[in-house]
C-alpha cells in the first residue's frame, strides 16, 4: 500500500474514531500469552493504600461469566454491593456469593434517578444481554417473542453510598447494557469522586463518550483502554 493510500485511510480511521491495531501477527493468535490482568494490577495497588477499600459493581450477572473482580474480592476480602436485577442471573449470583459474607447482592438496578422502571430481559434463560430499553435487546437480534420485562427498583450511585452508608467509594464497575453513560453522568464528582471507575464503552456514542471523558478528566481521572472497556483511574 503506498503512503498516500495508508495516510488517506488512517485519517478515515481516525475520523471514525478507531485506530488501526498493532498488535504483532503471533500474538493476535496466540492471545492466552498476552498479559490481561492491568486492571487487577490497578485495583491491587490501591486496595493496597487504602484501609478501608469498598467497591459497587453494576450488573454483577452471575458472578463468575466475564467477571473481572471475583478473584480480587476472594484475594483480598473487600467489601461492597452488586447489583443484578434480572432474576435469574440474580440467584446465580447470590449462590456463587454464599460463602462471602463482606459482600452485599441487590435485585435492585442502578440508573440516573431514583425511580420505578421497565427492566426487559430473555424469558426462559439468563443472558447478558439485558437492559433497561426494549430496543436494545433488539439490537442484539433477541426475537421479541422471547423478551419479557419486569418492574425494577432503581437507585442512583449516590442514593447506594447513602442507603448502605459508605463514605467514600474507592471502586466503581459498571456493566449496564447502555446505561454507563447515565449512570457515570449523575454522580455528584464534588462530593463522590470514586478513585477507579471502570465502564463498558461500546454501547455508547462517540459524542457522548467524548463528553464523559471530558467531564471525567476535569476531575482529574486518566484512562486506560481495555478492548471494549475503559477504566478512568483519579490522579
Amino acid at each position: 500500500m503506498s503512503v498516500s493510500r495508508k495516510y488517506i485511510r488512517d485519517r478515515i480511521l481516525k475520523f471514525c474514531g478507531v485506530e488501526r491495531s498493532y498488535k504483532p501477527t503471533y500474538l493476535v493468535k496466540n492471545k492466552n500469552l498476552i498479559y490481561d490482568h492491568i486492571i487487577h494490577d490497578i485495583i491491587s495497588s490501591r486496595i493496597k493504600d487504602s484501609k478501608d477499600f469498598k467497591f459497587i459493581q453494576v450488573g454483577g450477572f452471575d458472578g463468575i461469566s466475564n467477571d473481572i473482580i471475583k478473584q480480587i474480592i476472594a484475594n483480598y476480602q473487600i467489601e461492597g454491593i452488586i447489583f443484578e436485577p434480572q432474576v435469574f442471573a440474580y440467584e446465580k449470583l447470590v449462590h456463587n456469593y454464599k460463602e462471602y459474607s463482606n459482600v452485599k447482592i441487590s435485585n435492585a438496578g442502578v440508573s440516573d434517578a431514583d425511580c420505578i422502571r421497565d427492566f426487559y430481559f430473555t424469558k426462559d434463560y439468563p443472558s447478558q444481554v439485558c437492559s433497561l430499553e426494549y430496543d436494545h435487546l433488539i439490537k442484539h437480534k433477541i426475537p421479541p417473542n422471547h423478551i419479557s420485562n419486569r418492574k425494577v427498583q432503581l437507585l442512583t450511585i449516590d442514593s447506594i453510598m447513602v442507603k448502605f452508608e459508605i463514605g467514600k467509594l474507592d471502586f466503581l464497575q459498571i456493566d449496564a447494557e447502555g446505561h454507563d453513560f447515565s449512570i457515570i453522568k449523575s454522580i455528584n464528582f464534588k462530593s463522590n469522586r470514586p478513585s477507579i471507575i471502570r465502564f463498558e464503552a461500546a454501547h455508547i456514542t462517540q459524542k457522548k463518550l467524548s463528553g464523559l471523558l471530558s467531564i471525567l478528566s476535569d476531575y482529574q481521572y486518566k484512562f486506560f483502554i481495555d478492548g471494549k472497556d475503559i477504566t478512568a483511574i483519579l490522579n
